[in-house]
C-alpha cells in the first residue's frame, strides 16, 4: 500500500469456498483526518485489470462528534450496469463481513 495521492493498494481476498478476488486502487485524495478518496478496480492476481470490469470512485468520510468518530464510505459507478456487476460479485457480503470484523476489533481497544 503507497497511501499518498497517486499511490496505489494492490489487494486479493479469498472467500470460504477458496475463490480469489482481487482489485487495485488509486489514491485520488486524502485530506488528513477527515476524507479519503480513490477508484478501485478489479484486477487479476498479476493486477492487470479484469476485462469489462466497472471502476468504482469510492469516498470515505471521517466526522467525529461526541468524542465518536462515524465512517462513512459511498461506492460511485458510471452506470446501473456497473453496479449490478459489483454487487453480483458478492461486494454487499465482503463489505458487511468487513464492517463486522471492524466493528469487533474497535470493541477491542
Amino acid at each position: 500500500m503507497d497511501f499518498r495521492v497517486g499511490g496505489t493498494w494492490r489487494y486479493c481476498m479469498a472467500g470460504p469456498d477458496g475463490a480469489t478476488s482481487c482489485g487495485a486502487a488509486l489514491y485520488r485524495e486524502i485530506a488528513k483526518p477527515e476524507r479519503i478518496v480513490y477508484t478501485d478496480i478489479f484486477t487479476e492476481a498479476d493486477g492487470t485489470q479484469t476485462p469489462d470490469t466497472p471502476e468504482m470512485l469510492i469516498t470515505v468520510t471521517f466526522d467525529e462528534a461526541g468524542g465518536r468518530t462515524t465512517l462513512r464510505s459511498v461506492a460511485r459507478f458510471a452506470s446501473a450496469k456497473d453496479l449490478d456487476f459489483a454487487v453480483g460479485t458478492g461486494m454487499e457480503q465482503g463489505l458487511a463481513e468487513t464492517w463486522d470484523r471492524l466493528a469487533a476489533y474497535l470493541a477491542t481497544r
